[in-house]
């Protein structure tokens, strides 16, 4: 994954929410991203999601990622249908071992619970997990962006967590955005975006490559 003097701006802004980005992650590398609110964390998303194409520079990223966003986005029906969108043909074993992984152990048989509008039937915190266990279904993703996937938890069901992803996800290339500076402690590399501007705050031999 590569930005080489990116700037991006959202349609309509008066100034590039992300100016000059230049960052190369090799593959597999776990990369926690910190920063203000409003300081380019989401537009980072955005780009490597490919939904906001750079105003200049060259964007190189996998063609499809898994997102876990920080609105869980559900939809109106069943817990199975809502994970199914991202893996129509799996199996409820497979289902299941998803939101284990996510967090929620023990809701094989809740698979035909409906989530209400947007997931109004879960707490926050399940409804994150829900999403997070969707993204993680994705299984040909070589990118898993991760958004603010703990906002619910407290500490120690956060760390629990992010431990488990970190086996999960050992071979792929995970973008975490989180405001937890302790949750860094789970990742290769971490970034700093403020001000639309990207600082390498911790590397690890050499995992990250300034552009």
């Amino acid at each position: 994954m590569e930005l080489a003097d990116v700037d991006a701006r959202w349609p309509g802004a008066a100034e590039p929410a992300l100016r000059g980005a230049r960052v190369r992650i090799p593959a597999g590398t776990h990369v926690a991203v910190v920063g203000p609110s409003g300081g380019g964390k989401s537009t980072l998303v955005a780009v490597l999601l490919g939904a906001l194409g750079a105003e200049r520079g060259r964007v190189r990223a996998p063609e499809r990622p898994a997102w876990c966003p920080q609105d869980p986005q559900l939809v109106s029906t069943t817990i199975r249908e809502n994970l199914r969108l991202a893996a129509p043909d799996a199996s409820d074993q497979r289902l299941v071992e998803a939101l284990r992984l996510a967090g929620l152990p023990g809701w094989g048989d809740r698979l035909d619970t409906p989530v209400g509008a947007g997931g109004s039937a879960l707490s926050g915190g399940e409804a994150q997990r829900v999403a997070l266990a969707r993204a993680l279904l994705v299984a040909d993703a070589e990118l898993v962006l991760l958004d603010e996937p703990t906002a619910h938890l407290d500490v120690p069901t956060a760390d629990a967590l992010l431990v488990r992803l970190r086996r999960a996800l050992r071979d792929r290339t995970v973008i975490h955005v989180t405001h937890r500076w302790s949750e860094t402690a789970h990742a290769d590399v971490v970034l700093r975006v403020e001000g639309g501007e990207i600082t390498v705050v911790r590397d690890a031999d050499g995992a990250l490559i300034p552009g």
